[in-house]
């Protein structure tokens, strides 16, 4: 059977980070955090996780601009990201810090030059998470949108559908 090669690096917000070359499944990074483990894919280019998530889109992806502020559910920590992309099933954002796939988030989104939709409550899950320039690109996928925020949040998508906005 063949064997990953590792190499250890520290990260100052995990336990101890792994990075190697899996025989199977090429390069990645290994994360242990307090009582969790993050498993990574080291990729380069945006058009892998495009090709890899396109089958699983329901609804189109628009690029924006704005910070979600983020407490993974059971935790007190709380980090901030900038957002790279939204949909009606999920946003896309880039992280200092790696998140766990199917870690559970409550997130407070902000959009620029965009007053209707601030400080706006979702919940959602991990999907993919991947090395990206010396951060992590993760994918959420929305399980809950407050009441108050679904209906602002889905006029402001489906204005920029209507708009000719061009999806991502």
């Amino acid at each position: 059977m063949p064997r990953s090669e590792f190499l250890n690096r520290k990260d100052p917000h995990a336990l101890n980070t792994f990075e190697g070359l899996g025989a199977h499944m090429g390069p990645f990074h290994v994360t242990i955090f307090y009582g969790s483990l993050s498993v990574t894919e080291r990729r380069n280019a945006p058009s892998i996780i495009e090709e890899n998530m396109e089958e699983k889109r329901r609804s189109p992806r628009f690029s924006v601009s704005g910070i979600v502020e983020i407490n993974p559910v059971g935790s007190t920590d709380q980090f901030k990201a900038s957002i790279r992309n939204l949909s009606k099933g999920g946003i896309a954002f880039y992280s200092g810090i790696p998140f766990s796939i199917n870690q559970d988030l409550r997130m407070r989104l902000t959009l620029e030059k965009e007053p209707q939709i601030q400080n706006e409550r979702i919940f959602g899950r991990v999907v993919h998470c991947v090395d990206w320039d010396l951060k992590f690109m993760v994918g959420v996928q929305f399980n809950g949108v407050s009441a108050a925020a679904a209906p602002r949040l889905m006029a402001f998508l489906e204005g920029l559908e209507q708009k000719g906005e061009r999806p991502i």
